[in-house]
């Protein structure tokens, strides 16, 4: 398995010209530029590196750091957020 590289080694030449950039099946987000998902499946959300907020429109919000995930229902678009520096999660059906 591929080791995802730490968000603090990037350099600004190795950052993607778009807010998100699919490594083997992760997604990075960057700060600024949340990542929207429709509300298709139920799906579980994985952070992997960093810090992410979560927002479903049922009037809760959710951070998840590193090691964490949620699982979501199909009710309203989810918007995810990294917070404080690039992020990786991982979306999977539930």
């Amino acid at each position: 398995m591929a080791t995802i590289p730490s968000p603090l080694a990037l350099t600004p030449r190795m950052l993607p010209p778009t807010a998100l950039h699919d490594v083997e099946a992760a997604t990075w987000i960057w700060p600024g530029a949340p990542m929207v998902l429709p509300a298709s499946v139920r799906q579980t959300i994985r952070c992997e590196v960093g810090t992410v907020w979560i927002t479903q429109g049922d009037g809760e919000d959710y951070i998840l750091i590193a090691g964490q995930h949620l699982a979501l229902q199909p009710r309203d678009e989810v918007i995810v957020a990294a917070m404080f520096a690039p992020s990786v999660v991982r979306r999977t059906a539930s």
